[in-house]
């Protein structure tokens, strides 16, 4: 679960800015073509977060590994349900010219039902920050503090804080600082988040994958970053140790929406839902810059390097961790990929990848009265069940409570997707003429 803090557990032991472009509540978190369309201000067709880890697996310079995280950004795949507001209108989900908005009551919207004018739920959310940022930087508990930090850290405006002297650079270095010292598992893992761009750099040299490991042995996250950074040493035996110890994980948490449900727990009760759903989405958006460091997983499992013996165990030990324990989307659709590698049964394959399909099929279907408060106030819920339970945990809890099969789900998202790859296709060819 996230947001575990337990730094006695043991192996035994169970980029970028989104713009707001529009709302489609789902049930569970968004899925990478979502998401990816959202960037770039439309729904395009993406690979599968699977592949994206896959594509780059076979890169032969350690040089280009060292970047691999930042180019995949894996964790992207899913999002969390207040980020899920700017999925497409889904299958059955009419076109109106006026939707209802909580708080704002009928407005104009566009073919999806989604609000034309976007600025008030903007400026809703950022009053909101405004307010909040401050006594979260003030605060003598660690944890809520280090939120306030990654909040600044993280925010590539760089306005001015109160709190926080020096903006997004002297907030990171007061992180890594506090991690450093007082080294809490949740704590350090921020502070991880937002060094990574700067591991060399200032305070951020104090940090290390390995201590990370040290105060969260259980957590295969962790010991898949010191298998990267191994990996960039050219350390051979060092990732195949952590490589041996991701596979005896007893969890893999990313963290994922550990942010938001900080945050969003401390929140002035008189805080509007229009609000509270607008900072959510914001704190989605600068969770999802971590860099997972699944590529490492990928490519100590590689198709020709599971033809060892030993490795081939070790490697359908960590497919096991990623699908059965990892906490997010991204996780899962690798370790399946592994699997199959590493000699899963044929119809185990097929139904791990027919529940990914599904889970990706319910994260893009839309919602008509995506807006209203009760749908808000489901998308809340669903915020803070993924900052306690993991994203994937979340968007399992979905799938059960769907009133269509897996298999259902899952045909419906693959023809979706042919029909966006036969799309992407014919206007490549168009462009190319």
């Amino acid at each position: 679960m996230n947001n575990n803090d337990d730094a006695q557990d043991d192996d035994s032991t169970a980029g970028r800015r989104l713009r707001w472009v529009g709302a489609g509540l789902v049930l569970v978190a968004l899925g990478v073509l979502v998401w990816q369309a959202v960037e770039a201000g439309r729904v395009a067709d993406a690979p599968e977060p699977h592949a994206m880890v896959e594509a780059l697996a076979p890169v032969a310079k350690v040089e280009r590994l060292a970047r691999a995280d930042e180019a995949q950004l894996l964790h992207q795949g899913v999002s969390s349900g207040a980020a899920a507001l700017l999925a497409p209108a889904g299958p059955g989900v009419t076109a109106a010219d006026e939707t209802e908005v909580c708080g704002l009551g009928r407005v104009k919207a566009d073919e999806h039902g989604r609000p034309r004018d976007m600025a008030p739920i903007q400026s809703a959310a950022q009053r909101l920050r405004e307010q909040v940022l401050p006594s979260l930087l003030a605060s003598q508990d660690d944890n809520l503090r280090a939120a306030g930090l990654v909040m600044v850290a993280l925010d590539k405006r760089g306005a001015a804080v109160d709190g926080v002297e020096g903006g997004a650079a002297r907030a990171r270095d007061e992180l890594a600082s506090m991690a450093a010292f007082k080294g809490t598992p949740q704590v350090y893992a921020w502070a991880m988040r937002v060094c990574q761009p700067q591991r060399g750099e200032g305070v951020c040299r104090m940090l290390s994958a390995d201590q990370w490991a040290r105060l969260e042995p259980g957590n295969a996250m962790a010991w898949l970053q010191v298998a990267a950074d191994a990996k960039v040493r050219r350390d051979e035996p060092a990732v195949a140790e952590a490589m041996y110890r991701v596979s005896h994980a007893a969890r893999s948490d990313a963290r994922q929406g550990a942010l938001a449900g900080t945050v969003l727990a401390k929140l002035p009760p008189e805080a509007d839902m229009l609000s509270r759903i607008g900072l959510a989405h914001e704190l989605d958006g600068l969770d999802r810059r971590a860099e997972l460091p699944l590529v490492a997983a990928s490519q100590y499992c590689g198709v020709n390097e599971v033809r060892d013996a030993n490795r081939q165990q070790v490697c359908a030990a960590v497919a096991e961790v990623l699908t059965r324990r990892g906490s997010t989307h991204a996780e899962a659709s690798l370790g399946i990929s592994i699997g199959e590698r590493a000699g899963w049964p044929a119809e185990r394959v097929a139904a791990a990848g027919e529940e990914r399909d599904a889970l990706a099929q319910l994260a893009v279907a839309g919602q008509a009265d995506a807006w209203s408060c009760n749908a808000l106030a489901q998308t809340l819920s669903r915020v803070l069940q993924t900052a306690r339970q993991g994203e994937l945990a979340t968007m399992r809890s979905a799938l059960r409570q769907s009133q269509e099969s897996v298999a259902v789900l899952a045909q419906r998202y693959r023809e979706a997707k042919a029909t966006r790859v036969a799309s992407a296709a014919s206007a490549a060819s168009a462009s190319a003429q």
